[in-house]
Parts: C-alpha cells; structure tokens; sequence
C-alpha cells in the first residue's frame, strides 16, 4: 500500500514548488529617483493648474503612432505622459509642456525643483527663441 499525501498549495508554496512571476528588482540610481521626484512635483504643478495628468504606457503597435503630449478631452486640458519614456525624456516632455502652455509654479512646487528645472519652467518658449536668433545675428 503506498501513501500518497496531497500538499495544500500553501505547503507547495513553502518548498518552492510552485512557480510564479518573479518579480523584477530594478536599481534605480539616487539621481533617476530624485528625478522621479522632480516628475511628481510637475504633475501636481499641471493638476493645481486645472490639468489632468495620465502618465500611462501608451498602445503601440500596428498603425499606432505613439507620442506623449496634451489634448482637450470633453472640454479638459489631459496631459498624457507615456511611461515607456526613459526618465529623462518625461521630464524634458513635462518641462516643454509646462512653459508651453505658458504655467506657473507655485511656491510649493518651486521650492521642491532643483535652480535649473526651475529656471527652465519659468522662461517662456518665445523669451528663448529671440535670445538664439540674437545670438546667432
């Protein structure tokens, strides 16, 4: 007669015999997290200024042609943000975006952003175009 012992999948689970998703453990370095950061502080900059923010994967594939940007749904100002996007290039996208639409930051929101960031949100698109084509003449 042979015994034959059924293990409940929790006792499964405790000698590794089931097997599942392993989960990924990227390292992300000290500047892409303050980076991340900087990225959460301009997203509540474009949501107290009547914005909705979706920072999502964007679809791609066949006939798609992905690209972040910002667009009017049912009358609201939506900026999509495609996560898919290294760290860097969303900051860059939020940054042209928020000088473009011409936002300020607010108190809050500048004191959290490094000198540099800071000073790219506050000078308007156009204010930098003269300043090239002065330089350039």
């Amino acid at each position: 007669m042979t015994n034959s012992r059924k293990m409940t999948s929790s006792a499964k689970a405790s000698n590794g015999m089931i097997r599942g998703k392993k989960s990924k453990k990227i390292k992300i370095s000290q500047q892409e997290k303050e980076k991340e950061q900087y990225i959460q502080v301009l997203t509540s900059q474009f949501r107290e200024s009547g914005y909705e923010v979706r920072r999502e994967r964007l679809k791609r594939g066949f006939g798609w042609a992905v690209q972040s940007g910002v667009c009017s749904v049912f009358g609201s100002p939506v900026v999509f943000l495609d996560r898919a996007l290294s760290v860097d290039d969303q900051l860059d996208f939020l940054i042209l975006a928020f000088r473009e639409h011409g936002l300020k930051l607010t108190e809050s929101g500048a004191g959290q952003l490094p000198e540099y960031i800071h000073s790219l949100c506050c000078t308007p698109i156009n204010d930098q175009v003269n300043d090239q084509v002065q330089h350039v003449a």
